[in-house]
């Protein structure tokens, strides 16, 4: 609760109330000011500047006891009564213009019921502006970061484990979600690769296929918050050592106030996984602020596809003159593709003036 009030001297005064939509796929705006992930099907949240705030969940009242443990939002009504809700509201003295997070991700069916539920009321998005103030983190969101680091640490030192011990791909896969899980990671999601880096896939069944080397990316949430990583559990490759020395440059000229452009000058064709993006902002989405030079990224990267992440719905984190903020999370990724042979490493580091902290790096 305490980022809303410097949400609310962002907005005019004249804005009484903000909508924030959320998804599976598109919910770090919820995460943010709520604390509120929907699992399975959307939600929305009514946060009046005057009045109780509101969460309208898909789920029905009986599953609400489990969502109200992790929400400081205390009052709930079913998403299908949101015309009621929202309607009652604008009538009543706290009511009035509104602003919206998230709503590029909503589908238009509701977007319409909201619409005619405020009487045709201007809906302006305030999604750019909340984004960045959720760049910069406070020292409560470096600390759950920090703890993030950690458990994706424990979860590549096991995925490494399971492949020196002879596991197959899909069964080190499994016990690196199984790390995670145990390390307290509310949602781990895996990618890994059979074919040496080439392709990347998502867990689908009980495969005995071995891989050598074998590469994954793994993501993992605690907090609410997300870290991600590429690892190779086996002996790095002359093509890897290249990969990880350009991954050292880009974490020595990660400072604040540095040009973005400056951490993806590398000399090497860059690997599929990397080309639309060279990192993300972290914080409590994932992929919603990819890094990129030059025109915005608008749908989903290979890796975000791969995920089934929503890429694009809220303004990119970098543009040709853009510089690194002090204070902000960043994963750093390096990938390149020569003959046959890929290779991928990737960082966490938080920004600081004159320098930075690392939290993470691929082993």
């Amino acid at each position: 609760t305490c980022a809303l009030p410097i949400l609310w001297a962002r907005l005019s005064p004249a804005v009484r109330g903000v909508l924030i939509y959320a998804d599976p796929r598109h919910n770090s705006e919820l995460a943010y000011y709520t604390n509120y992930v929907p699992r399975l099907e959307p939600a929305l949240a009514l946060i009046s500047r005057d009045d109780t705030p509101i969460m309208l969940p898909s789920d029905p009242p009986s599953m609400w006891g489990a969502a109200k443990r992790l929400t400081w939002v205390e009052e709930f009504a079913p998403l299908k009564h949101a015309h009621v809700v929202l309607a009652e509201w604008k009538a009543g003295a706290t009511g009035g213009p509104v602003t919206t997070l998230g709503f590029n991700a909503m589908p238009p069916a509701l977007h319409r019921t909201i619409a005619v539920a405020l009487g045709g009321m201007a809906l302006p998005d305030a999604t750019p502006t909340a984004r960045e103030l959720m760049r910069v983190k406070r020292p409560r969101e470096v600390q759950a970061l920090r703890d993030c680091a950690e458990t994706l640490k424990a979860a590549s030192d096991a995925l490494r484990q399971a492949q020196q011990s002879g596991a197959n791909a899909a069964a080190a896969v499994l016990e690196t979600e199984r790390a995670a899980l145990t390390a307290g990671a509310q949602d781990a999601r895996i990618l890994y690769s059979v074919d040496g880096g080439r392709s990347f896939r998502p867990f689908a069944d009980l495969s005995d296929v071995k891989a050598s080397p074998l590469l994954a990316y793994i993501a993992v949430r605690r907090f609410g918050y997300w870290t991600d990583g590429f690892v190779t559990a086996d002996q790095a490759s002359t093509l890897h050592n290249v990969v990880r020395n350009a991954l050292q440059d880009m974490i020595a000229n990660a400072k604040a106030g540095s040009p973005m452009a400056a951490l993806a000058s590398h000399p090497f064709p860059p690997h599929a996984m990397t080309r639309a993006s060279f990192g993300a902002v972290l914080g409590t989405g994932l992929e919603d602020d990819p890094l990129t030079i030059g025109p915005r990224v608008v749908g989903s990267t290979s890796l975000a596809g791969a995920l089934g992440l929503a890429v694009g719905q809220g303004g990119g984190a970098t543009d040709d003159g853009e510089q690194l903020q002090d204070g902000a999370v960043y994963s750093l990724r390096v990938g390149t593709s020569e003959n046959d042979a890929h290779a991928l490493a990737s960082a966490i580091v938080l920004v600081r003036e004159g320098g930075n902290e690392v939290l993470w790096t691929s082993p």
